[in-house]
């Protein structure tokens, strides 16, 4: 599958053409092309198309590999296990407002700062959300307060509606209770190390003890505890499993990381490597590299 032949880019400050090659609709694309604007122009192909583009986007596995640095872009496992590394998984782009990766001893500092001690916990029941050091339950707007800085969060699905393989929730959804999957999300969007049932982790299609702990319903506080008692473990599981839900829902990062692999020549490929790593936009580090570069 050959690309129109003609210049690569109109203009010398123009940004990189990325060629999309589409199958079918490429609707599930829209959040990923929207964030990739941001680092190159993607241009749907068309027969009439002059340009060249730097790299390709596909939807569905090619024919046959082009000559082009390439790579698909899908939400069907099996469409991403025939591209292999080539592979990246369309996000939907529904990120709640404010939500920061923060890993465990980021946390720890915080508490230690606020005054808080111990090794507290947010835990999610059908009832709505409730912190350890605090009586009641949270009103939503402490919610993500308390996923940012708790220790450990726990998800106990045992009084929600039933869960079934594959209903995973949206991290954005309203309100205190909600659903076990949205909670879920929620607390990884925060980079929570999360605790929960087999059934809930095979519902989101989580690795058990990969992305999350899980544990009995019974025995969730028990898993909790120790987890929070483990700075290794908590920070490995708040790490892999944040990575999970960027991976389904970040479609910033997603880009970014796309960018990267496609159109390594760019020049704005420092601002790019920040983007990957999750710097927040308004970053010194981000200011400094600007003034830099002016």
């Amino acid at each position: 599958m050959s690309p129109p032949v003609g210049p690569a880019n109109r203009g010398a400050g123009a940004p990189p053409v990325l060629g999309v090659e589409l199958s079918g609709s490429g609707a599930e694309l829209v959040p990923l092309l929207a964030a990739l604007r941001a680092w190159c122009r993607p241009v749907v192909l068309r027969p009439r198309n002059d340009l060249r583009p730097a790299a390709l986007l596909f939807d569905a596995l090619p024919a046959a590999p082009p000559d082009l640095p390439w790579a698909v872009a899908s939400r069907d496992p099996a469409v991403l296990a025939a591209a292999g590394s080539r592979g990246v998984r369309a996000p939907d782009g529904r990120v709640p407002p404010g939500a920061a990766y923060v890993p465990p001893f980021v946390r720890s500092r915080l508490r230690a700062a606020r005054g808080l001690g111990g090794r507290p916990v947010v835990s999610w029941t059908s009832a709505g959300w409730a912190y350890s050091e605090r009586a009641g339950l949270l009103p939503d707007d402490l919610v993500d307060t308390a996923l940012g800085c708790a220790a450990i969060a726990v998800v106990d699905a045992s009084g929600a509606a039933p869960v079934s393989a594959g209903s995973a929730g949206s991290a954005g959804s309203a309100g205190s209770a909600g659903s076990a999957e949205s909670a879920a999300e929620r607390a990884l969007a925060w980079g929570a190390p999360l605790v929960c049932s087999p059934s809930l982790c095979s519902a989101l299609r989580l690795t058990p003890d990969e992305h999350v702990a899980v544990a009995k319903t019974g025995e969730l506080t028990t898993r909790a505890a120790d987890l929070a008692g483990d700075d290794r473990e908590s920070s490995r599981l708040s790490w892999r499993g944040h990575r999970w839900w960027e991976d389904r829902h970040d479609a910033a990062r997603t880009a970014a990381v796309l960018a990267l692999g496609l159109l390594p020549g760019t020049a704005r490929s420092a601002q790019l490597r920040m983007a990957e790593l999750g710097t927040p936009p308004d970053a010194e580090v981000r200011q400094r590299w600007n003034e830099r570069r002016l």
